[in-house]
């Protein structure tokens, strides 16, 4: 996905006015770390400037669309959030899970958070979870932790939904 947004800055700045290139690439950063507040708040800056600015209306069109399918998918929004190192050691599932939920609203500095529904029963039996990752997005951070341990794991509009099998 970010090279996917370099190249759409780079072919599109190349026809921008010299004094707005680095207000697209501001714009496109802000866009990549979802911060679609200040990247709207860029790239309408940037049309301000220059109506005809395709790299501006290219991602606004892009955040338009980001919104519209927005918060409706806790799963697409955890998979935006990559964890740069994910280091358990023999940890029960859920404080794994836990983990993740907290390095998530970590890296996203608040603005994204993880609601767990923890379906497994207390009494259920489940394998500590031993795992070392990198650069991996979270919502595979959990498909591995849950399925080391042996659970289902599911998404709805709201939370991540921990479950026995």
């Amino acid at each position: 996905m970010r090279y996917l947004l370099l190249i759409i800055v780079c072919s599109f700045t190349a026809l921008a006015a010299p004094d707005v290139i680095p207000m697209v690439a501001a714009g496109a950063e802000a866009f990549a770390k979802n911060k679609d507040a200040e990247s709207r708040a860029i790239f309408e800056a940037v049309l301000a400037a220059e109506p005809a600015n395709k790299a501006a209306k290219n991602y606004l069109a892009l955040l338009n669309k980001r919104k519209s399918a927005g918060a409706t998918s806790v799963e697409a929004a955890l998979q935006q959030v990559v964890l740069p190192m994910v280091n358990l050691r023999e940890a029960s599932p859920r404080e794994a899970v836990a983990y993740i939920g907290q390095q998530v609203v970590k890296l996203t500095e608040g603005r994204q958070t993880m609601n767990v529904v923890w379906l497994v029963p207390d009494t259920m039996q489940v394998s500590p979870v031993t795992l070392q990752l990198q650069g991996v997005p979270a919502t595979e951070a959990l498909r591995y932790i849950t399925a080391s341990a042996g659970l289902v794991l599911t998404y709805d509009a709201h939370a991540v939904k921990v479950a026995a099998p």
